[in-house]
């Protein structure tokens, strides 16, 4: 019966895929159709071909004994607008998924996903037991401070190297770009946290309720250093450029 609903799932999708192309097309020489029906459409469309990525990312990890969540990522990053979603197709003079101006994507789809996010941790916080959480919560937070600790000073040493090795450029411990790649590597998700252990029905396990609690310190102990760092920047130049090559690297 699973395998019946599946294929069903997937012909609908399939369906959408092939017809909106042809319908966005026709909406833009007809000219009857207006500008919000133009991105509503669009983003239905956009919508479905993010679901069905997911779907087919999660199953293929899946069925290679992974998480799924990380073959959601990943089928996020190809087919989102910094890679296979900016191309040109019919239809869709821009792309699917087009890059846009001072954002990667558009205000709507940002819209849904923020809510996507907020469900998640609120299913994740139905499922979590308040007094384990509280009984593991000391050892969250240590977990959580030396997690931040060493990240960042790891983050923050592999910025001076490689702003040497990528630009033969001398910088200190304290300087503005090798803090900020410290900062961005204590991020923690704690959304993807809980996703996966959900998944693994490990959410009110001593494990679970520890990484979720040390997540949780993570993303606050996060936002603290980076508002100490960015009164720091404000006094000295920063190149946004550099920041992102050496983070990617």
């Amino acid at each position: 019966m699973k395998n019946i609903h599946m294929r069903i799932v997937g012909l609908v999708f399939c369906f959408l895929i092939a017809a909106a192309p042809m319908l966005l097309a026709a909406e833009a020489e007809s000219g009857h159709s207006t500008q919000l029906t133009h991105q509503i459409n669009l983003l239905v469309f956009q919508i479905s071909i993010i679901i069905l990525a997911a779907w087919l990312g999660g199953e293929f990890f899946r069925k290679l004994k992974f998480p799924a969540v990380l073959g959601e990522i990943i089928a996020g990053v190809v087919v989102g607008p910094y890679c296979l979603g900016k191309i040109p197709l019919m239809g869709f003079e821009h792309g699917i998924f087009p890059l846009q101006p001072g954002f990667p994507i558009s205000t709507e789809l940002y819209g849904f996903a923020a809510i996507a996010s907020i469900i998640l941790l609120f299913y994740a916080g139905l499922e979590t037991d308040i007094d384990t959480f509280l009984k593991f919560s000391l050892t969250g937070t240590v977990v959580g401070i030396g997690g931040v600790v060493a990240s960042f000073f790891v983050g923050d040493i592999l910025g001076v190297v490689l702003m040497k090795f990528l630009y033969a450029e001398e910088v200190s411990f304290f300087h503005a770009i090798p803090l900020f790649l410290g900062v961005i590597s204590t991020a923690t998700s704690v959304g993807i946290s809980a996703r996966i252990l959900t998944s693994r029905q490990k959410m009110n396990s001593p494990e679970g309720v520890t990484i979720l609690s040390a997540a949780v310190i993570d993303d606050v102990l996060g936002i603290i250093i980076l508002s100490i760092i960015i009164g720091m920047a404000k006094t000295s130049e920063v190149s946004w450029g550099q920041v992102g090559l050496v983070k990617s690297v």
